[in-house]
């Protein structure tokens, strides 16, 4: 019974959600995450990351520079998830639910190289894709 009643959990378990770089691409290249990470960027980031992304106290996330993480879907979607402490950047863990920091990151990703007006200095290490 207790063999039977194990393999009944394992079956109606929820498969274990793990991201990679390939589905996060995939993920952001549809219209609405970038459509639905623009408006939560606007409440939630532009603050410090400026309206069109080219930085405040935050830094700019158009080029190819990055303060935390190497610039990779994975490491952006970790920073926005548990923030930086170091550098002064929110966790929005418990704020965001984890589609949500995906669609604010899918919209970062539609931006990079954009040049906007104004935009701050490079800040931290280059990383090319």
């Amino acid at each position: 019974d207790l063999a039977q009643f194990k393999i009944q959990i394992e079956k109606n378990a929820p498969l274990p959600s793990v991201d990679t770089e390939e589905n996060l691409m995939a993920f952001m290249k549809g219209e609405n995450a970038v459509h639905e990470g623009r408006a939560l960027f606007a409440s939630k980031c532009a603050m410090c990351h400026g309206e069109n992304l080219e930085g405040k106290i935050g830094p700019n996330l158009t080029d190819a520079f990055w303060t935390t993480g190497d610039g990779s879907r994975l490491a952006v979607v970790k920073i926005i998830t548990k923030g930086s402490s170091a550098k002064g950047m929110p966790a929005w863990e418990g704020q965001l639910k984890s589609q949500e920091i995906k669609f604010v990151a899918a919209y970062i990703f539609s931006k990079l190289g954009t040049n906007p007006a104004n935009a701050k200095a490079p800040e931290g290490t280059e990383f090319k894709k």
